[in-house]
């Protein structure tokens, strides 16, 4: 298909480019490589054999965005990424990539506000798209304040991680703010955009020196999960 890179405006040919990459998907499909997909307003379930996808962007531009993926995806799908029993009510990394975990993150909500599928249209991120698409474009470090970051790890009831879910980004309001809290690879992320994140608390932030702290939460704690576990009834 050749069409406008939405990334660098061109006339080039798109590629299929996922909004999360199909890397975050796998350990979902069945031996067949299929999966459920739940609508958010539980209606509609049906199999699918890929993630969400478009024709967006270039081949650079994929190339660009693959630069942070791959490292991302070789981090978090690794077997020792997270505690393969979660007995404890935080879990606390180091050693992390910051920026590329950041960019990543940005990326997804990104490529999700510029695409038009229906999964995503609630990806609003107005003023904020043009400023998050400079700091995706710049080499310089983006502070840990700037977009934070805060990650939850999801807990079965037997206390094994729960990786059964992938969600898009859904928009949340939290303390005042509003947030995308993104699940994948037994982990929610939210990211906060707002203009005025100081008052949020740091402690539990992701730090620019590659550490953050994760508190282990069941499924039951996040309505946006319920409601792909239990898409016929439930909170």
């Amino acid at each position: 298909m050749i069409s406008t890179c939405l990334r660098c405006g061109n006339l080039r040919k798109l590629r299929q480019s996922h909004i999360l990459p199909e890397g975050v998907y796998r350990p979902i499909y069945d031996e067949k490589s299929r999966a459920l997909r739940v609508q958010s307003d539980r209606k509609t379930v049906q199999p699918v054999q890929t993630g969400v996808w478009q024709y967006m962007f270039c081949q650079a531009c994929e190339h660009s965005f693959n630069k942070i993926e791959t490292p991302f995806l070789n981090r978090w799908r690794r077997p020792d990424s997270l505690p393969s029993n979660l007995d404890r009510p935080f879990v606390e990394l180091s050693g992390l990539d910051y920026e590329v975990t950041k960019r990543f993150l940005l990326s997804v909500l990104w490529r999700a506000h510029v695409s038009g599928r229906p999964e995503v249209v609630a990806v609003d991120l107005d003023s904020h798209a043009d400023r998050i698409r400079a700091l995706l474009d710049s080499p310089s470090p983006i502070p840990e304040i700037t977009y934070p970051v805060f990650g939850y790890v999801l807990r079965n009831a037997d206390g094994s991680r729960n990786d059964r879910i992938v969600s898009t980004p859904v928009k949340t309001r939290t303390d005042g703010h509003w947030s995308y809290l993104i699940v994948f690879l037994s982990c929610a992320w939210r990211i906060f955009v707002s203009s005025d994140p100081q008052p949020l608390p740091r402690s539990c932030m992701l730090k620019t020196n590659g550490t953050i702290v994760m508190p282990v939460t069941d499924e039951a704690e996040f309505p946006v999960i319920q409601s792909v576990l239990n898409p016929r009834g439930g909170n």
